[in-house]
């Protein structure tokens, strides 16, 4: 029997199927070698780590590498940006030297790797890492975030939503750290900034992303200062370099125990240097001292709410610095031409600073912005530190005083710098004993200084470079050409003088409650109040401004006098009965008026136009008659009818020539009326004889007929 043969088109089929499924695993066998070979792609999108997904009670953290992040042991590729959000909320060890002590480990719960560049959002981020706070012990030293020392790589932190940070645990540690040692010059930028940041006209509000970053043993955003590189006289102490905030929310908060550390900043500078024994008993040596030109370098806060202060833990011994870093003593210096270390160009920053006693140093007085020194080095011969710089925007800076107890009570200063610029915004240092430098500068961009006190240089009352407003003790002073373009009030309690050597023009709002004294030159473009308070301005010159009519449209206004220099009005112009702007004017007429552009016509009617375009005053002409040429005996003349109201004319007419220079006693008057014939008589004669020929041959012509 013979089998079935297949259809051709089957076995065509078969044939070629295990052609293409050859080649096609041949294809596979081929390619897989190299798929295997090449290494993952790395995503350039943003990616999201949840630290709520991560074991914070063994320790699990997250490091920020060259090549992307690291989890635990597990590490990821990644070229993109990095969105933290979630909680962690656990503890950290660090490790330290068996022999020595020596921390050789930091632990973090985010860090970003030495010299990586990264772009980061914390969007609704709470991290606190917990600890015994004992620097001796090997297994408490921590950050919620930190860049690793000496970095240089630029990382720019945006906030959404609310964001926390607390840390508790290592001695000097900080919430949000970030510390060189050698590599001050080329440190790398961290930034602090909202997502609206950078935006034209963009002013951050409560609905801008916050940080909050408090540390009970620390500064809130800073480094740790000299505290972890003392030990065994190892002294390249944790400087603050490259610092720029922004925009956002930011409050940092250091709540430690202990003697002068800032809540953004560096911790304390100690001149001495200790050596930790296996017991954990330190050992002071005076014979060492620091260079801190150079502990705080290129801190920029450009933008965003910034609150810097400290917590009272209640245990007393609570020292610290809002803004700058901690005790700087005798035998440390800073270089008087070297640049601003801290500069403020807006934004709005609150700087709350506390003096205290330290076990050791005894009273330590301190500041809101600066730094802290010993009560004995207060003075002249204060070891110089940080140079600070206010360009702009709204500063205030307040320290507590310390009450020894015995009667005596030591200052706390708003501002202790070795050099303070002024050059534009508003800084308040009224709370607590004021300013104290080495040297002040205000001027350049009409900046506000206010402080309860001013000690050390007062040049600037004589530098003919100063130009600004100063207040001190509530007692105002405008040095060289002052423009305001803000908004200003002179309190109830507070005097401003406006001397012959200075002049202040206001383009902005200016309330005065308290006195306002202008010797000079006071001009007024903007807003002026001063109904609570009193102004004085001598003397006046009074300039007038003339009567205007109102219309329908526009009002107008009486005569009045005001003086060029302090915009006050008057009705005489010998400036003794004074009025307001208000009184000077004439309400817009509730009827049409004519907007001056005369009279409109045609051939029946003339017409005013109002200024809202209303044609108004319509009547038919009025016609007078109007010669425009007197008629001669040989000459006709002219004349044509005209309105007397507008002007409109008719086209002229003719009079006729007199014919006659005689003197007839007759009305020649073109206007008379036409009583009289002068026609030639000779033309009478020849009509009378034409007329008697008629009647003769129609007589002869009547009598012939009756004949016949």
């Amino acid at each position: 029997m013979r089998k079935n043969k297949k259809p051709q088109w089957e076995e065509v089929f078969l044939k070629k199927g295990k052609h293409a499924v050859a080649v096609a695993l041949m294809t596979i066998v081929m390619l897989c070698p190299f798929s295997y070979a090449q290494p993952a792609e790395a995503a350039e999108d943003s990616v999201t780590i949840n630290l709520s997904d991560l074991d914070a009670q063994a320790g699990e953290t997250v490091s920020i590498t060259e090549d992307g992040y690291r989890i635990g042991d597990t590490e990821y590729v990644h070229n993109g940006d990095y969105i933290f959000t979630g909680t962690w909320d656990g503890s950290l060890s660090g490790r330290f030297s068996e022999e020595d002590f020596s921390l050789i480990e930091f632990r973090s719960v985010i860090t970003i790797e030495k010299d990586v560049d990264a772009d980061i959002t914390f969007q609704d981020v709470v991290i606190r890492t917990t600890g015994n706070n004992n620097y001796g012990n090997s297994d408490d030293y921590g950050n919620p975030v930190r860049i690793a020392g000496d970095s240089t790589g630029d990382v720019t932190i945006t906030l959404k939503g609310e964001n926390y940070l607390e840390c508790n645990n290592g001695s000097g540690a900080a919430a949000l750290q970030k510390s060189s040692y050698s590599q001050r010059e080329n440190a790398g930028t961290l930034t602090l900034r909202c997502e609206y940041a950078g935006q034209e006209g963009h002013v951050c509000t409560d609905a801008c992303g916050s940080l909050t970053a408090v540390s009970r043993t620390g500064p809130g955003i800073g480094s740790q200062g000299s505290y972890m590189h003392e030990i065994n006289g190892d002294m390249s102490s944790a400087a603050l370099c490259s610092l720029h905030i922004e925009g956002g929310n930011i409050e940092a908060v250091c709540s430690a125990k202990g003697t002068a550390k800032a809540a953004i900043g560096t911790g304390a500078m100690y001149r001495y240097y200790s050596i930790m024994t296996e017991t954990g008993e330190r050992l002071y040596d005076s014979d060492f001292s620091l260079d801190t030109s150079e502990m705080i370098r290129d801190l920029v806060i450009s933008g965003g709410n910034v609150y810097a202060h400290a917590n009272d833990t209640g245990e007393g011994e609570e020292i610290y610095v809002g803004i700058g870093m901690g005790l700087v003593e005798e035998g440390d210096t800073v270089s008087s031409s070297q640049a601003a270390n801290i500069t403020i160009s807006g934004g709005t920053v609150r700087a709350e600073g506390s003096s205290g006693i330290d076990e050791i140093r005894g009273v330590v007085v301190s500041s809101g912005i600066g730094y802290c020194v010993t009560s004995n080095n207060v003075g002249a011969d204060s070891p110089r530190a940080l140079n600070i710089a206010i360009t702009g925007g709204n500063v205030t800076a307040e320290a507590s005083a310390y009450d020894a107890g015995y009667g005596e009570i030591f200052p706390g200063y708003g501002i202790y710098a070795n050099e303070l610029a002024v050059s534009g915004g508003a800084v308040n240092a009224e709370q607590g004993s004021g300013i104290f430098v080495k040297k002040l500068a205000v001027g350049a961009d009409n900046p506000v200084l206010r402080t309860s006190a001013i000690v050390g240089d007062t040049s600037y009352e004589t530098d003919d470079s100063t130009q600004g407003i100063v207040f001190v003790d509530n007692t105002g002073t405008v040095y060289g050409d002052v423009i305001l373009d803000g908004e200003e009030i002179i309190a109830d309690d507070e005097t401003l003088t406006i001397p012959e050597s200075a002049s202040l023009t206001n383009n902005g709002i200016l309330t005065v409650d308290g006195t306002l004294i202008n010797e000079n030159r006071f001009r007024n473009n903007g807003s002026f109040q001063y109904d609570n308070g009193t102004f004085t301005c001598v003397p006046h010159t009074l300039e007038e401004t003339a009567e205007k009519e109102a219309t329908h449209l526009t009002p107008g206004n009486i005569r009045y006098y005001s003086c060029d220099y302090c915009g006050r009005i008057y009705e005489d112009a010998a400036g003794t009965k004074e009025i307001s702007l208000e009184e000077t004017i004439i309400e817009k007429l509730p009827d049409h008026t004519p907007d001056g552009s005369g009279w409109y016509s045609d051939e029946n009617n003339h017409w005013n136009r109002c200024e809202c375009g209303e044609e108004i005053n319509i009547a038919p002409h009025s016609y007078v008659w109007v010669t425009d040429k007197e008629a001669t005996a040989t000459e006709a003349g002219s004349r044509h009818e005209e309105c007397d109201v507008c002007g409109f004319a008719k086209a002229a007419v003719e009079i006729p020539a007199t014919g006659t220079t005689a003197d007839t006693g007759k009305n020649d008057s073109p206007n008379a009326p036409e009583t009289g014939d002068h026609n030639n008589y000779l033309l009478w004669f020849v009509l009378l004889a034409v007329s008697g020929s008629v009647l003769a041959g129609t007589a002869v012509y009547r009598r012939g007929r009756n004949i016949r």
